[in-house]
């Protein structure tokens, strides 16, 4: 119950001020109980004034607004997603992060799913911002301040592609 508490204590602070959490099922058409990410950003979220944080985890369905996240990415300062079915998407992801003009901060590999027949994660969690990025480096993953999505499964080994160097 105490964390349950500061969970919600935090929330209230993050959404304190003029900050607002626009909580909506994100559709691929609008609806009475969904939007699409289009609708959101183009008409429900003043332009003049907001800056945009999205928090993108709708199992599968985020390759759907990938483009809709492209064509939106000046009103973008941060952004979480969680991309599934790595192996299948690679490519996407690899080209989403090239083009999406945000500066890939942390990732973290979701345990909850079994790793396919190479080892890999099935779901990645990625964090980006707009924020001028500070050069300071992790070592290894997964970070202290990391939690792991299951506790009865190991945590994935990452290493990162200029470690040793």
């Amino acid at each position: 119950i105490l964390a349950q508490a500061r969970l919600f204590l935090g929330y209230s602070r993050f959404f304190s001020g003029d900050v607002v959490h626009h909580k909506t099922f994100v559709s691929t058409l609008d609806g009475p109980d969904h939007m699409t990410l289009a609708t959101i950003l183009d008409r429900v979220i003043d332009r003049e004034k907001s800056k945009v944080f999205l928090k993108v985890d709708i199992r599968g369905h985020e390759y759907r607004i990938l483009d809709d996240i492209l064509t939106r990415k000046e009103r973008i300062e941060g952004l979480v997603i969680e991309f599934h079915d790595v192996d299948l998407h690679l490519r996407k992801i690899e080209e989403f992060i090239s083009r999406c003009g945000l500066t890939l901060v942390h990732t973290h590999c979701n345990n909850s799913g079994l790793p396919t027949k190479d080892g890999y994660p099935l779901s990645v969690e990625c964090s980006f911002t707009r924020a001028e990025a500070g050069q300071e480096k992790v070592a290894h993953l997964p970070h202290p301040l990391d939690q792991p999505n299951r506790d009865d499964r190991p945590e994935f080994a990452v290493a990162f592609a200029d470690e040793g160097r």
